[in-house]
């Protein structure tokens, strides 16, 4: 809800182990297919940060990616040369275009870096790991 803010989070045992209750609403994260499914969306300034909590679950199934201080999370991919991983740069590139949710890119000879975080949240927001899962799928 637009101006409410999440401030607790419970974790619900009893039906799915990965269902999260909190505060008005349940979170399912079925992760890879719901998060490639899902289209990011605008944040407004200071809404739809994620917590701890929250971003220690969504890292259980992105094992190949880092987080840096509950900020941001990156991850390298590794390729034969130059070229290849340009042609992966511009793939993300335009999959960033249609998600209107841009990384950071850095590549280099075999390989490219990407780092995700939400600006306007000053933090990770669950647009970081739509892209993420969209950008498992290209590499």
């Amino acid at each position: 809800m637009p101006g409410s803010k999440v401030t607790r989070l419970k974790r619900n045992f009893s039906s799915n182990p990965l269902r999260f209750r909190t505060g008005f609403f349940f979170a399912t994260i079925d992760y890879m297919n719901d998060l490639v499914n899902k289209k990011c969306r605008a944040c407004e300034l200071g809404e739809g940060k994620l917590g701890p909590a929250e971003i220690e679950a969504f890292m259980t199934r992105f094992p190949q990616w880092v987080v840096k201080d509950n900020h941001e999370i990156s991850r390298k991919f590794k390729f034969k040369n130059f070229a290849e991983a340009l042609v992966f740069v511009n793939k993300i590139g335009v999959l960033a275009e249609s998600e209107g949710h841009h990384p950071d890119i850095s590549f280099g000879w075999g390989y490219v870096t990407i780092t995700l975080s939400t600006h306007t949240v000053l933090g990770l927001s669950e647009n970081d790991f739509i892209l993420a899962a969209k950008i498992d799928t290209l590499g």
